[in-house]
């Protein structure tokens, strides 16, 4: 760590470009290469695919034409005295196709198949040579066991040889017939020089017909288990497979089944042989990279020295900001990037200085409004209330630092006097209302003998000249009495609170629920010369009623969606239908604000209280 801080900027940063641009190049290199041996390793793959699939349909072809023929000569054999039908020896006559059919049977005395008779052609007497014979003999018991099955004619390898199993009697041993075909088209996927080698496997998976002059397939013991280990791995018709040989590398092979006896054509292409271009593109990619690494070293000679000086310039300016002097200008003559970092620069130098004032202009006012909070949470009062005739509870919560939601409540005597609004808005101007309301409210309890609208319209009074008519507030002011059960309440077009009666154990329904909204009055501060009405009704014992504010029903989720009044209706009759006290009623509430507001930030405050009353005084 030492050296390296020793060492000069200059110095640094032309290591850095030759490290940066080697390490990218390389990492390109590394990309490039293996994508692109990624795609070459699929095109063999499809070629490979391709050519085993075009030779598997050749193959089923010429099999199903040639198969076809035997057929037509097995027709009116004589099994007793294994022999072909005239017919079908005078047909052969005129046979192009095929040079020779001869039929293999069972022998019982010898336990063994052996040739019986034969049409056409006896090819050098190959049938007789004992050598022959055994490799007929296999040739035959390969048909018995794969039903069908083909071999190159070695002699000529434009010729083949087809053997057929045919049986007349389930009871008896099956017997082969087998034909000598002069021509052939998929032999020369067999015999000429081709990019991969093929071989034809039976359902044994034995090579019954491998490359007569192998590009790659020069050990047989190697090519085997190549086959089995493919085999065991593709169960499809269709299908690649990589095979790695701990002796000879990696495999491209891909099979192709022929549809008859269970062959299936299998090609195959060492890897390294499919992938002989990339090694030449690995050469010509390490003398691009020393070619570009070579002129990056030369561009970074030339490019350090100013850009070193222009940094110095830099470097200088930031110790001054380091001891707080803001008051700098750095001047570097260039239009490029470095002189766009030096005027940038000079821009941050005095945006900071902007932000620390307003940062510290900011702090002031946060300050004002938590001590305007602290201030606002004296307005309220205990969020629970008991005595013998009432039970109360209440709830409130601000959208901002200060809120325009207020409620109250005082009780004289037997009268408890219900005080709830909402100013326009929320923040400070709102919160200064909710504050004049206070005021109001805390004088005019004292005059028990005032009407409620009487009371209501000084509230307005005391609204208006607080904000004249700038900042409006919804109220609405109940006296519950409780010697004689009654509420008398007058409303400032605020959201009108539910009565929930009690039935008698029967649940509430809608209907049942009684909302407060008769005579209804202008907002709090409109004018001067608003007037307010008295509405008195009937309360009975266990009857609750709902006081809330506008941010209850219109609370918004995630969703931009309104809980609405008909979900905040029925969380309200599921509660008390439930015969949940006040407590559990607020806190299922809560619950299903909670649920439909997913952690969203308030739009509004939201405010609510609830009184159940209990019995008379």
């Amino acid at each position: 760590m030492n050296l390296l801080s020793r060492i000069s900027l200059r110095t640094k940063f032309m290591l850095i470009l030759v490290v940066v641009t080697t390490g990218m190049l390389s990492v390109y290199a590394y990309l490039a290469l293996n994508d692109f041996q990624s795609d070459k390793i699929a095109y063999v793959f499809e070629s490979n695919s391709s050519g085993s699939r075009s030779t598997a349909n050749q193959i089923r072809s010429e099999l199903t034409f040639v198969l076809e023929k035997l057929e037509v000569y097995l027709r009116g054999y004589n099994l007793e005295t294994k022999s072909f039908h005239p017919f079908a020896q005078s047909q052969f006559q005129t046979e192009t196709l095929i040079e020779s059919v001869w039929t293999y049977h069972f022998d019982s005395q010898v336990g063994d198949y052996r040739f019986y008779t034969q049409i056409g052609k006896d090819n050098l007497g190959l049938l007789q040579s004992p050598a022959w014979q055994e490799y007929f003999l296999a040739v035959a018991k390969d048909a018995i066991s794969n039903e069908v099955t083909i071999r190159i004619f070695d002699p000529n390898p434009t010729k083949w040889i087809v053997a057929l199993k045919f049986q007349a009697d389930m009871s008896e041993r099956p017997s082969v017939i087998m034909g000598l075909v002069s021509k052939s088209s998929f032999v020369e996927a067999f015999s000429g020089a081709t990019l991969f080698d093929s071989v034809l496997v039976n359902g044994k998976g034995e090579a019954i017909v491998s490359p007569i002059n192998p590009n790659y397939l020069n050990d047989p013991t190697e090519t085997q288990l190549a086959v089995q280990a493919t085999l065991e791995k593709i169960k499809a018709p269709v299908g690649t497979y990589k095979y790695q040989s701990e002796t000879s590398g990696g495999w491209l092979i891909s099979v192709a089944s022929i549809g008859l006896g269970d062959m299936k054509v299998i090609s195959m292409l060492p890897e390294k042989t499919a992938l002989e271009a990339i090694e030449a593109l690995f050469v010509k990619s390490i003398i691009l990279f020393l070619l570009l690494v070579s002129a990056t070293v030369g561009i970074s000679v030339l490019a350090s020295r100013r850009l070193t000086r222009a940094i110095k310039s830099l470097f200088e300016a930031t110790k001054k900001i380091s001891q707080g002097d803001f008051n700098i200008n750095v001047k570097v003559d260039s239009q490029d990037e470095i002189g766009g970092l030096a005027n940038g620069f000079n821009h941050m130098a005095g945006e900071i200085k902007r932000l620390l004032d307003e940062t510290a202009e900011k702090a002031r006012m946060e300050s004002e409004l938590n001590t305007a909070r602290l201030v606002q949470a004296t307005l309220f009062p205990e969020n629970q209330f008991e005595n013998e005739n009432i039970s109360l509870r209440g709830f409130y919560e601000p959208a901002s630092e200060c809120g325009g939601d207020w409620w109250y409540f005082s009780q004289i005597g037997s009268k408890t006097y219900l005080w709830i609004g909402d100013a326009t808005g929320h923040g400070v101007p709102a919160a200064l209302v909710t504050s004049a309301a206070k005021s109001a409210a805390s004088v005019l309890e004292r005059f028990p003998d005032l009407k409620v609208s009487e009371l209501m319209k000084l509230m307005n009074e005391a609204i208006y000249g607080t904000s004249k008519g700038q900042v409006l507030m919804t109220f609405f002011l109940g006296c519950f009495d409780s010697s004689n059960g009654t509420l008398t309440y007058s409303t400032a077009s605020h959201d009108p609170p539910y009565l929930i009666p009690w039935k008698n154990g029967e649940n509430v329904k809608k209907r049942d629920i009684v909302p407060l909204m008769e005579k209804v009055g202008a907002r709090l501060g409109e004018s001067p010369e608003n007037q307010y009405e008295d509405v008195t009704i009937q309360i009975h014992p266990k009857d609750r009623i709902v006081f809330y504010t506008d941010g209850v029903p219109e609370l918004k989720n995630s969703n931009d969606e309104l809980w609405g009044e008909r979900k905040f209706l029925k969380t309200l009759m599921n509660s008390y239908n439930k015969n949940h006290d006040l407590d559990i009623s607020m806190q299922d509430l809560s619950e299903g604000i909670a649920e439909h507001r997913q952690d969203q930030p308030l739009e509004d405050d939201v405010t609510f209280f609830m009184i159940e009353y209990k019995k008379a005084s």
